[in-house]
């Protein structure tokens, strides 16, 4: 990412200013893999302005995800407000499987501000769009976060048969 960002720093025009919203949003995913999230945060907002600037959808949904994630590991959460922005520009491109991972991300902020019920549903809204996009691993893990909220609300005997369906993919 970085060796394309020099490559493309005295290059003008509109395809280049895409490619460089979507490589500082995809340096800023490196950082959040990292688990650095001042510097991911940092390259995200820098990713979102690019993206604006240039109607590079999928950057800026990318930089909007990774903006959320380092608000809330900051400690910032009431920060953390790009989530149906992200959900609505990965419908926008068709992106069909990038909009239930923000569904399931939506469904984890349910969870920990202690909306289970709406977490359930935001969980098993993401398993079926990841099943239709044919994406059975992620659609496995959103079985694992259903069957962890039953869990908590030891409901085991619901939760047996979905934690199992998710181990068997896992």
């Amino acid at each position: 990412a970085t060796r394309g960002l020099r490559l493309l720093a005295d290059v003008d025009g509109a395809e280049s200013a895409g490619a460089r919203a979507r490589l500082t949003s995809f340096s800023a995913v490196i950082r959040q893999t990292q688990q650095r999230p001042r510097e991911a945060l940092e390259l995200a907002e820098r990713a979102a302005a690019q993206a604006l600037e240039c109607d590079e959808r999928e950057a800026l949904a990318r930089a909007y995800e990774v903006m959320d994630w380092a608000y809330r590991m900051l400690g910032r959460a009431d920060e953390a407000v790009h989530g149906q922005k992200s959900l609505a520009l990965r419908q926008a491109i068709g992106d069909n499987s990038g909009a239930a991972i923000v569904i399931n991300n939506m469904g984890a902020e349910a969870y920990f501000s202690g909306r289970w019920d709406d977490a359930v549903k935001l969980y098993a809204e993401a398993r079926d769009a990841l099943l239709r996009a044919g994406n059975a691993v992620q659609a496995a893990n959103a079985s694992a976060n259903i069957a962890e909220v039953l869990v908590d609300q030891g409901r085991l005997d619901e939760a047996e048969p979905v934690l199992d369906e998710a181990v068997r993919v896992l």
